[in-house]
């Protein structure tokens, strides 16, 4: 599939911004296996940034980063 449309189609329906349920339900798997995926492959899991501190701390995704790991996964 074509990076652009991926992207455009994650604007459309989730805005620049995914948080971990979002991402967990684009990728039809658990928000414990985004975090898990997250915490053990950093490089090869979509790049997130923690909004705060601690481990409780909200964590975001690009929709760039999502669809180019869609894109990459397919």
């Amino acid at each position: 599939m074509d990076i652009t449309f991926i992207e455009q189609q994650l604007l459309k329906d989730y805005g620049y911004t995914l948080t971990r349920e979002e991402v967990a339900e684009v990728l039809n798997i658990s928000v414990s296996t985004v975090d898990r995926k997250r915490k053990q492959y950093p490089k090869l899991f979509p790049p997130f940034k923690k909004v705060g501190f601690g481990d409780r701390a909200p964590v975001k995704f690009s929709a760039h980063g999502v669809a180019q790991y869609l894109a990459q996964i397919q």
